[in-house]
C-alpha cells in the first residue's frame, strides 16, 4: 500500500511538472472566469493577469516631433501567445493563433494602419 501511495504522488508530481496542454487549457479557463475582462493566451488560456505575452514586433514608423526631438520611433506589435506556449511551438505553428488574434481584432476597431495581415505573418515567420 505504501509503495502505491508512493508511486501515486510521483505520477501527480511528474504530472504537475510536465503539465499537458489540455491540464493547462482547463487551469486557463478557471483563471479566466476569475479575472474578467482579460485578454488571454489563444493556446493555453491563461489570462495575461497570470502570463506574461510574447510581444511579436511586427512594424515600426516614424513620425516627426518637431520642434521637441526631431525624428520618434514607435513600434506596433501584438501578443496572442504567452511566452511558454510561444517558446512550445515553431513559427508556423504559431502562426494560426496569431490568424485568430488578427481576425478577433474586428471586434475592437483596431486601426486600419495596424492591422496588416502580411507584415504579422512575416513577422512570426521570422520567429519575432
Amino acid at each position: 500500500m505504501k509503495n502505491i501511495t508512493i508511486l501515486l504522488l510521483l505520477i501527480t508530481a511528474l504530472i504537475i511538472l510536465i503539465e499537458p496542454l489540455p491540464l493547462r487549457q482547463i487551469r486557463g479557463y478557471y483563471h479566466q472566469s476569475m479575472n474578467p475582462g482579460y485578454g488571454h493566451c489563444y493556446r493555453c488560456l491563461e489570462p495575461w493577469s497570470n502570463a506574461k505575452g510574447h510581444y511579436t514586433q511586427y512594424a515600426e514608423y516614424k513620425f516627426t516631433d518637431e520642434p521637441y526631438s526631431g525624428i520618434r520611433k514607435y513600434s506596433v506589435g501584438c501578443f496572442s501567445l504567452c511566452e511558454r506556449c510561444w517558446s512550445e511551438l515553431t513559427p508556423r505553428k504559431r502562426l494560426p493563433y496569431y490568424k485568430k488574434l488578427y481576425d478577433d481584432w474586428d471586434d475592437i476597431k483596431v486601426t486600419p494602419e495596424h492591422k496588416d495581415w502580411n507584415l504579422i505573418e512575416k513577422a512570426v515567420l521570422e520567429g519575432k
